[in-house]
């Protein structure tokens, strides 16, 4: 067995530990966060949709790669065009797949399985749900939307001027804090797919759970040590709830 395999099962031990022996531990969160793109939403396949548009010159074979590390997509397409471009025109780029993604790929997302049903059950025990992302907002509420779920979020909170992207805490402290100023760090509860994930919930003092169905590298998320691992929403799902 794989030293990586090794240290997934013995993650998913101590989530089942846990759980078993004390349920109200995990159901003390108040509010349960999650990322979008690799989280939420299997984006990849409308991301390279997008990309193949407004950089049709650009091979994106590694494209996978660059998607692990959950750093900004203006860091992503500096890497991908070889940091050849200027500052200003990586911004036109990315307003432009922004465009192109809004309009033209969005029919390319898919849910992951078991997300609504992860969602509703939170929901219905009183949890509150956000999502805090460093996607465009826009596209996040518009997807929402579009799916019937945006009702089901009491904050969304995605790439706004002026707010640090995570794993910067500014989210929490200038957005969640003042809409829920009774919530303390330790009843927040963050769901990711990647390194900036689980550091955004460390910079909060909250707990975090690492779901491998997305981009992230679980070799390199699991040594960045996340509160929980989970392989899928269905694992999730029967392990909250159970």
């Amino acid at each position: 067995m794989s030293e990586m395999k090794a240290s997934l099962l013995d993650y998913s031990y101590n989530f089942y530990y846990r759980l078993f022996y004390s349920n109200r531990n995990i159901m003390k969160y108040k509010l349960v966060s999650f990322d979008f793109d690799g989280t939420l939403c299997n984006t990849f396949a409308a991301i390279k949709a997008a990309l193949s548009i407004v950089i049709p010159n650009v091979n994106l074979d590694s494209l996978p790669d660059k998607l692990t590390s959950g750093e900004s997509f203006i860091t992503v397409l500096h890497t991908l065009t070889g940091s050849a471009l200027s500052d200003r025109a990586i911004l036109h780029l990315y307003d432009n797949f922004c465009q192109v993604y809004n309009t033209q790929c969005t029919a390319l997302q898919i849910l992951y399985p078991d997300t609504t049903a992860l969602l509703t059950h939170f929901s219905s025990q009183g949890v509150k749900l956000a999502i805090v992302s460093n996607k465009e907002e826009k596209a996040i509420v518009d997807f929402l939307d579009v799916n019937g779920l945006g009702t089901l979020f009491d904050l969304i909170i995605g790439e706004r001027k002026g707010l640090r992207k995570k794993p910067s805490a500014d989210s929490y402290h200038n957005i969640i804090q003042p809409t829920l100023p009774k919530l303390a760090p330790q009843d927040m509860l963050h769901f990711g797919d990647t390194v900036i994930d689980i550091d955004y919930a460390k910079a909060i003092g909250a707990s975090s759970v690492y779901v491998c169905h997305g981009f992230g590298r679980d070799d390199i998320c699991i040594a960045h040590e996340p509160t929980y691992v989970c392989s899928s929403f269905k694992e999730c799902f029967s392990l909250f709830f159970d």
